[in-house]
């Protein structure tokens, strides 16, 4: 039977839940299905105990990596769930080897267009050279992985690759909602970073709540603060409203993090969309994906979300946009007005969740 590898050699915030992801949709396959982790992933993921339990080779080395590279056969596939901008030149190295190559690509714009970082010379000259490094690694890759059809369809624009479709989370299993009971929590999930998420306004939108109103709301900030500076935001805004807004000021174990999505009324996403990384200017639901509709996706949530924000159509009837503060102030009193319409949301939250399963990704799935 041939194999499929799951490399990862990143230490990304997301690899874990990623792993765990990719891995239970290809487990699915008429492959055998092993992990293989770098140092900096295996160091992140030691005490996974799903993770480690599976048939996971380590590579700690340059000579234990070359000798994974001698041991995948002709019709084995290597899938790359992260791909950090410093390990391009190792996979163009790994592509002269390895027949069947796939790379999740989670930030489209960056294999496709010139970085438009700045910097000097030298800098310019290795992101020339990792921008055609990327063209040359998606021409010949064997397929493509994305997470979800907003950045497919984005992508196929440019590429005649196979683009399958491995959600960041699945949806979990026997999905409930919290009954109507306020104050109605409403959750933020993610690091505290103002650069990338415009608190301020939610922040205006509970300044125009009226006190009676303040008192229905619970604001989770579900991620601790990136800077002093979003410490100092974060510090105010409590002051402001006090105990409708909960922070963390360290990291949240994931028994908690889990808990309070489980608990939540809706999510909220408050993204810079058309978005600066450090490299690529890119459109969060169109060229990048986020995390912030998966957890709605994966514990069946309401979400509620900034315009121009594209939702996926899949989970439309189970969301609301916003275009200003005000706006989502009319959505806060909407919600806590009518058990009827958070009841409505939070069915069909839980509905469109489904069809983010386990066997209906796994169904969807083609040529692998």
């Amino acid at each position: 039977m041939s194999r499929i590898y799951i490399f990862e050699n990143t230490s990304s915030l997301h690899a874990e839940e990623a792993l765990i992801t990719t891995y239970n949709i290809l487990n699915r396959l008429d492959y055998e299905v092993s992990l293989c982790l770098g140092p900096r992933t295996a160091q992140r993921v030691a005490n996974n105990e799903f993770l480690m339990a599976k048939d996971v080779i380590l590579v700690p080395s340059l000579g234990k990596l070359f000798k994974f590279i001698s041991n995948v056969k002709k019709h084995d596939i290597v899938v790359y769930p992260t791909i950090a901008a410093r390990n391009v030149v190792l996979l163009f190295i790994m592509n002269l080897f390895i027949a069947k190559n796939i790379y999740y690509i989670r930030s489209s714009n960056s294999w496709l267009k010139y970085s438009n970082h700045q910097g000097g010379f030298g800098v310019k000259t290795i992101r020339l050279i990792t921008h055609y490094i990327k063209k040359y690694l998606l021409k010949n890759a064997f397929q493509i992985f994305v997470a979800n059809a907003n950045i497919k369809a984005h992508l196929a624009q440019y590429t005649d690759k196979c683009i399958n479709i491995i959600p960041y989370k699945l949806a979990e299993d026997n999905l409930s909602s919290p009954k109507f009971q306020t104050p109605l929590t409403y959750l933020i999930p993610g690091a505290v970073d103002t650069n990338k998420k415009d608190l301020n306004q939610i922040r205006q939108a509970t300044a125009l709540l009226t006190p009676q109103e303040l008192e229905n709301v619970k604001i989770v900030l579900l991620g601790r603060p990136s800077n002093p500076v979003d410490v100092k935001f974060c510090n105010q805004w409590k002051s402001e409203i006090g105990d409708s807004l909960t922070i963390y000021d360290k990291f949240i174990p994931t028994e908690e993090f889990d808990g309070q999505l489980k608990n939540a009324h809706y999510i909220i996403g408050i993204l810079a969309i058309d978005y600066q990384d450090k490299y690529n200017q890119e459109i969060y639901g169109v060229t990048k994906d986020t995390g912030v509709d998966a957890q709605a996706i994966a514990y069946g949530k309401p979400l509620i979300i900034n315009k121009p924000f594209a939702i996926l159509p899949e989970i439309a009837s189970s969301s609301q946009l916003f275009g200003n503060p005000a706006e989502l102030a009319d959505i806060f009193k909407a919600s806590m007005a009518s058990p009827a319409h958070y009841d409505g949301l939070s069915q069909a939250a839980i509905d469109n969740s489904q069809k983010f399963t386990l066997d209906i990704i796994v169904s969807k799935l083609e040529n692998i």
